[in-house]
């Protein structure tokens, strides 16, 4: 699903197929992951997903999240 181009800046990426976690798993080891590799505060990163479960996910991390809604969906909140 992610395009290689990548690969082209140097960066550490974390992707869910990388660590079989997708975003919104029982154990958050994406976001747990990203976190311990930066040595970071979860209250300073922020993370932008386009479903539901991305946010979810990562709030359940303590990292704050925004739900990037393309589609304009109704959650019925």
């Amino acid at each position: 699903m992610i395009a290689r181009f990548y690969t082209d800046y140097g960066i550490h990426t974390f992707i869910s197929e990388q660590y079989q976690s997708y975003k919104n798993d029982d154990k958050n080891t994406m976001f747990k992951e990203l976190l311990k590799f930066y040595n970071a505060d979860p209250r300073k990163v922020i993370h932008i997903g386009d479903s539901i479960s991305d946010v979810v996910g990562a709030k359940r991390e303590g990292i704050i999240a925004c739900w990037l809604n393309r589609d304009k969906k109704d959650v019925g909140t």
